[in-house]
């Protein structure tokens, strides 16, 4: 049953990933092409390796090679049949290039072939219109997904984590097609958010519909059999979909770049390295890869939109010259120096918010593995809440900053340190894996949350004048918290044979973290620096 749980949730994180790209839609104005092109090709990568790495070997050894290839195309033959009765109007190509194109307006591009038939002068009703078949599209076409998730992950629960995974990635693009025309067209935010949830729904709606009606027939024949599908499906999604996307918004550079980043950097190689070497090993090359990569990325960083013949947001060009200055002036002028800011109170308050935060944060993200292992449950399964953990800190992060700029930073702060509170303790009598994965999904959003805000309150009372060094200085709180936590829950085991008394600590210590972001007094004044 536990299994049935985790896939449950896995198909629901991966669905309603669609929200991420209706946030990606409204902050980002014009994102870059090539961007998006990467994440499809890396997506498309992923699903081609598991399929015939994993999924269709499987099938074949278990049922047989004829019969794994048939229930393979039967799979590609239930998209191809899909794709016929439901039009490809959902596709992302209108979408991206509105939100893509130069002037950003409410008006979709002109596209010729059996696919596409708008009319030269579609004016904002129609395209609402259509934005109820790009949200019909994408529903019905992410049923499977779920599906697919779901079996992969009764399968194996790592199977069904790169699965998850893969699908979560190219259903951020699809967020985006839903979210732009609405948002674009009405300017409401609340509209475009709805209907890109309402269309990542399906993916835990297959996977619930396949647990009610299929799952009292699955056994070890029917499961090789399922596997088999979901590979055709999977096959089917990257080369109908994803790759004809991915090439079309940018130079094929860059989604061949993707499909082969997707290919070579997910679990199979780290499962390789950790084969053939021992695990420390292992993940060091992981460590320095990652290095490598950010190190590249960080040179396609820029500071002044302009550098990208962008204006920041609210200036119109004809006043760019004079706000720009204006602007630039202010921001190396307003604000505390380090000194200055090392006098106040609201320094110190937040100095030891970054201590005590980060020694609850590490203390899970070292120790719930080894406590998940002692309840019984299988390493494999264990490390599932570290990918939730991840996953839910990244929606924490989008919902809670995107709230705090509406109603403040403090209230939104203190909210997510109590629920890290009732987390911990809640810990103390968690026994199953659902369990665990539930908390993993709730601390990652709250820890998420907590972050965005504390980085935010810095800002806001400090400045921007020394905000590196400022920074800095605090994030020396964060890093004593980060090995105090660890060290702590060790010590606690050993001494008491499991981590109870740890987390009732850090369930203390983010009680007093609320008290010191309530004791943080609003913004103080700087003209005088």
């Amino acid at each position: 049953m536990e299994s049935v749980w985790l896939a449950l949730l896995l198909s629901s994180l991966a669905g309603l990933s669609t929200t991420i790209g209706s946030f990606i839609a409204f902050f980002m104005k014009k994102p870059n092409p090539r961007f998006v092109s990467f994440i499809m090709g890396f997506s498309a990568g992923v699903m081609i390796l598991i399929s015939f790495v994993e999924l269709l070997q499987e099938s074949i050894a278990s049922i047989g090679f004829l019969q794994g290839l048939l229930f393979f195309f039967l799979g590609m033959l239930i998209m191809f049949l899909i794709d016929i009765f439901v039009s490809h109007k959902y596709e992302f190509e209108d979408s991206i290039e509105m939100l893509v194109s130069d002037n950003g307006k409410c008006e979709p591009h002109i596209h010729y072939g059996h696919r596409h038939h708008h009319q030269e002068n579609i004016k904002n009703q129609a395209l609402i219109k259509a934005t109820l078949f790009i949200f019909l599209g994408v529903f019905i076409h992410n049923f499977p997904e779920g599906m697919a998730t779901f079996v992969g992950t009764l399968k194996e629960a790592r199977l069904g984590i790169l699965l998850a995974v893969a699908i979560a990635l190219h259903n951020i693009p699809e967020g985006i097609a839903v979210a732009v025309p609405l948002y674009a067209c009405t300017g409401s935010r609340g509209k475009a958010f709805k209907w890109s949830f309402i269309s990542g729904i399906s993916e835990p709606l297959g996977a619930l519909v396949t647990w009610i009606f299929l799952f009292p027939f699955i056994n070890d024949i029917t499961l090789s059999a399922m596997l088999g599908v979901v590979a055709g499906i999977m096959v089917y999604i990257s080369l109908d979909e994803l790759l004809p996307v991915s090439r079309s918004l940018a130079k094929e550079h860059y989604s061949i770049l993707g499909i082969i980043a997707g290919m070579f950097i997910m679990a199979p190689f780290a499962a390789y390295l950790i084969s053939n070497f021992e695990w420390r090993t292992a993940f060091i090359i992981l460590g320095v890869i990652a290095w490598l990569i950010l190190a590249s990325l960080s040179l396609l960083l820029r500071k002044n939109p302009s550098d990208v013949g962008l204006l920041p947001d609210g200036v119109k060009p004809g006043a760019a010259k004079i706000e720009l200055q204006t602007n630039e002036s202010s921001t190396q002028l307003t604000g505390l120096s380090l000194i200055e800011a090392s006098r106040t109170s609201n320094f110190w308050f937040l100095g030891f918010v970054n201590l005590l935060f980060a020694s609850s944060v590490h203390l899970i993200l070292t120790h719930t593995v080894p406590h998940a292992i002692d309840l019984g449950i299988s390493p494999t399964e264990a490390a599932v809440i570290l990918s939730l953990l991840g996953l839910a800190a990244i929606s924490g992060r989008l919902v809670v900053g995107r709230v705090s700029d509406s109603i403040g930073r403090k209230a939104p702060a203190i909210a997510c340190a109590l629920l890290q509170v009732v987390m911990l303790i809640w810990l103390i009598w968690i026994r199953d894996l659902w369990m665990l994965c539930l908390f993993g999904v709730i601390f990652g959003f709250s820890w998420g949350g907590l972050g965005t805000q504390v980085v935010a309150l810095i800002g806001d009372i400090f400045g921007v004048r020394s905000i590196g060094a400022i920074m800095g200085a605090l994030l020396i709180g964060w890093y004593l918290g980060g090995a105090i936590g660890p060290a702590m829950g060790g010590f606690m085991f050993d001494v008491s044979g499991n981590y109870y008394a740890a987390f009732i600590i850090e369930a203390a210590a983010m009680l007093v973290t609320a008290l010191l972001v309530g004791l943080i007094r609003k913004r103080m004044n700087t003209e005088r620096s």
